[in-house]
């Protein structure tokens, strides 16, 4: 990218003064960086989260609220339905296609159900029941549906169909403008603030701090234009969401979307990731994106959708 100058480490020894520190600096206030401080917390850390907004939530309170998760889930237990960390990782092994990283997917099939106790504990609401019509997200509080295209050939032919969509149960929903994504961020937002999990708002990741070693220690931020240098003793978390709205990225990494309009927030601007290439990390995948055919099925007539040659081009 054009700015990897002024992304490039600062070293610490030019730090005269710094403006904050905690063991542990949490950089965004979305679903992966509430539940990175939560964690941390409850491993006796001091904890700060940097969110660049004035409040937390990122693009996960926006969004429907799923959380892909199975292998056997009580939810998915108590709705009848069948499913084994072995089904669920032969399933996303023939999704995700050629590249993936079949450590991390045995991992997170593995520990999924121990993922989905892991937000009960903290709060988030889960209701037994099944969403079984098609559609982009369950209508009203449903806590499961199909969402990853289990049930769909070819997929339904590999492994074994079992829902995976589980939603926060949501009041009053209303489908993208007010959906269960907010009650999965607010009690986890919640038991943060319970651990004394520090938050400061309105300050916008930079570059990264590093010792004589090239050891991140801290992060620069920005609040409405003025520096603050931030020391993190223990560990830094970058969790600050997507490149959907960096221009250059998008052309660069996945022209596909270029003129198409985003699903994330303008916030999105791949800080992340491009203050961690700027320290050495190597990137992959960058070109894999989703696109959303914004046709909700039970909305229209039941059949097969062609494109103009009158060929079938997607398993609806």
């Amino acid at each position: 990218m054009s700015d990897a100058n002024t992304l490039r480490p600062l070293r610490a020894s030019s730090v005269t003064e710094w403006d904050q520190q905690a063991d542990v600096v949490v950089a965004g206030y979305g679903i992966a960086g509430v539940c990175a401080a939560i964690e941390a917390a409850r491993a006796g850390a001091d904890v700060l989260i940097l969110e660049r907004t004035g409040g937390w939530g990122g693009a996960a309170a926006m969004a429907g609220g799923f959380i892909y998760l199975g292998g056997g889930t009580p939810l998915q237990r108590a709705l009848g339905f069948e499913d084994t960390p072995e089904n669920m990782e032969t399933f996303l092994l023939a999704a995700l296609g050629p590249g993936v990283d079949r450590a991390k997917i045995a991992d997170y099939a593995r520990g999924s159900v121990e993922h989905y106790n892991w937000l009960v504990a903290n709060g988030v609401p889960f209701r037994e029941a099944f969403w079984g019509e098609p559609g982009w997200e369950p209508p009203h509080d449903e806590g499961l549906m199909y969402s990853g295209g289990e049930n769909a050939a070819p997929f339904n032919a590999i492994a074994k169909p079992a829902p995976r969509g589980h939603v926060p149960q949501m009041a009053d929903k209303k489908i993208g403008r007010k959906s269960g994504g907010y009650m999965l961020m607010k009690p986890l937002a919640e038991t943060a603030e319970s651990l004394g999990v520090r938050v400061e708002y309105d300050l916008r990741l930079s570059r990264l701090i590093v010792d004589d070693d090239d050891r991140v220690v801290g992060v620069v931020a920005k609040r409405y234009g003025k520096e603050v240098a931030i020391r993190a003793d223990r560990g830094l978390v970058l969790a600050t969401g997507s490149f959907a709205y960096h221009q250059q990225m998008i052309e660069g990494y996945a022209p596909r979307l270029i003129g198409r309009p985003a699903a994330a927030i303008e916030e999105h601007d791949g800080i992340g990731i491009r203050v961690a290439q700027a320290l050495g990390a190597e990137l992959a995948h960058m070109d894999a994106t989703e696109v959303a055919f914004f046709g909700d099925p039970q909305l229209m007539a039941r059949g097969i959708l062609v494109n103009g040659r009158g060929q079938r081009f997607i398993a609806e």
